[in-house]
């Protein structure tokens, strides 16, 4: 026996190819939902991490610097402040005189201090030292054209109430591990300088990414700057 069916009406095909037209965009809208996500996902995992990681850099030679003033005025003793390292793993050894020596508070009171010191290392910073170095002789491209666009920024503005920047403010790199330089016990510097913070990638400094630049005067005064690539405006930290 020969089983048959009714013919299927326009309406049950209408029905059907708007159930059809239902599913595809739902699927549609699934695959374009995905799709998103990965962008996201991809976006997060290529996100330029290198400009906290020159800021972080700058802020912890800032944070040694500070606390080595800090040092030579609170104990009366000079500090000397050594550069060591290259790049990556730049460091800054801050030390008073290897023999105590007295420091004056008042007319009837004397302290004596033993030798202090205290280090900072980029190097104990990994997250860090992976994206940002430090040019310790400001040789680099980006180095170079940061120190040059700061000067020409900087050039009139006067600071410590008066105490403009000189030229050779602009020409010594306070990072250069070939010599040390002085904090004395009031707090001024037997010279003055710069230290320059490049972004690296894949342990080479990248000319267009960010820079951070500390400008330290012979007054003492410690001072941060930072941009965020080449053509970027220049921001005091």
């Amino acid at each position: 026996m020969i089983q048959t069916f009714p013919a299927e009406g326009p309406h049950a095909r209408a029905g059907r190819h708007r159930g059809e037209r239902g599913l595809a965009l739902i699927e549609l809208l699934v695959v374009m939902a995905i799709i998103s996500i990965l962008c996201l996902v991809y976006a997060f995992s290529v996100m330029d991490r290198t400009a906290p990681a020159v800021k972080g850099t700058l802020n912890g030679i800032y944070g040694a610097l500070v606390e080595a003033r800090t040092l030579a005025r609170g104990s009366g003793q000079a500090v000397t402040v050594a550069p060591t390292g290259t790049g990556s793993a730049a460091a800054f050894a801050y030390q008073t005189a290897a023999t105590g020596g007295p420091a004056v508070v008042s007319s009837s009171v004397t302290l004596t201090f033993g030798a202090s010191q205290g280090r900072w290392s980029l190097a104990s910073e990994p997250s860090l030292a992976q994206r940002a170095m430090v040019d310790m002789t400001g040789a680099t491209s980006g180095a170079s054209t940061a120190i040059t666009s700061l000067q020409g920024k900087l050039s009139t503005l006067a600071v410590d109430g008066g105490t403009v920047f000189t030229a050779g403010m602009w020409t010594n790199s306070l990072a250069d591990p070939s010599r040390t330089w002085t904090i004395n016990a009031n707090g001024s510097l037997d010279a003055e300088g710069y230290i320059a913070v490049v972004a690296a990638r894949g342990g080479a400094p990248d000319p267009e990414g960010p820079v951070g630049v500390l400008l330290v005067t012979q007054t003492g005064s410690i001072l941060r700057y930072y941009r965020s690539s080449p053509t970027a405006t220049w921001m005091r930290l």
